[in-house]
């Protein structure tokens, strides 16, 4: 897993980052024109080479001889602390694409679901820990796949739709 340092800040600016830093080593030898209209919705060439300068100066990913792109790593981590202001800029980009896939992408090429429930704080920590369980298993199954054919992204999201209830049991 590589560890993205200064540059997080310009990578997690924008959705388009991750999504090139996936698209350019399955597409070798393909225009910037063709990497964005690839991406949904599309981007422009200048957006997709931006990403690739910034991804190779972040050795994120390698360009070679042929022209074609390699990731250093297959999975990225940062420290979610420094990087919290573009962290969450690209979050609330993805969740608005996420809404927008809602309108514009078949339901059997999404998987977009969710439930509303009462939970108690124990309850609430017992889901995070599962959910962290989660995308381990996740980062597990994409380290071990190949032959990608399409970039998607996955968001969990668990936060509270309601103030706390006052709980007769808890301290005043």
């Amino acid at each position: 897993m590589g560890c993205v340092g200064a540059e997080a800040f310009d990578y997690y600016r924008s959705w388009v980052n991750p999504v090139v830093r996936e698209l350019a080593p399955m597409m070798p030898g393909a225009k910037l024109s063709d990497i964005a209209k690839m991406c949904v919705p599309e981007v422009t060439a200048g957006e997709v080479r931006n990403s690739l300068e910034l991804m190779v100066s972040a050795n994120l990913l390698e360009r070679c001889a042929d022209g074609s792109y390699v990731q250093m790593n297959k999975g990225l981590t940062g420290d979610p602390a420094l990087l919290s202001a573009s962290m969450k800029a690209m979050q609330k980009q993805v969740m608005r694409l996420a809404a927008d896939a809602l309108d514009h992408v078949p339901a059997d090429e999404r998987d977009i679901s969710g439930f509303t429930l009462g939970i108690s704080e124990n309850a609430y920590r017992r889901l995070v820990e599962e959910i962290a369980a989660f995308r381990k298993r996740v980062k597990e199954i994409v380290s071990e796949d190949e032959g990608c054919s399409r970039v998607y992204r996955l968001n969990l999201q668990l936060f509270p739709l309601s103030e706390k209830l006052r709980n007769e049991n808890e301290d005043k």
